[in-house]
């Protein structure tokens, strides 16, 4: 019985840690996106607002 929860126990780390790693990846994809864009609606924003 010990065992079987340790194993699960694993198990659910370890589906946590590919969680995080799939989130991290999908993040960075958007920011790669994002970022060249950014710039440019910052700098629309600005030059609505000044």
């Amino acid at each position: 019985m010990i065992s079987y929860c340790g194993f699960r126990a694993q198990q659910i780390h370890m589906f946590l840690i590919m969680l995080c790693f799939y989130f991290y990846i999908i993040c960075k994809n958007m920011v790669n996106i994002i970022s060249p864009n950014l710039s440019f609606i910052i700098t629309n924003l600005v030059y609505q607002y000044y």
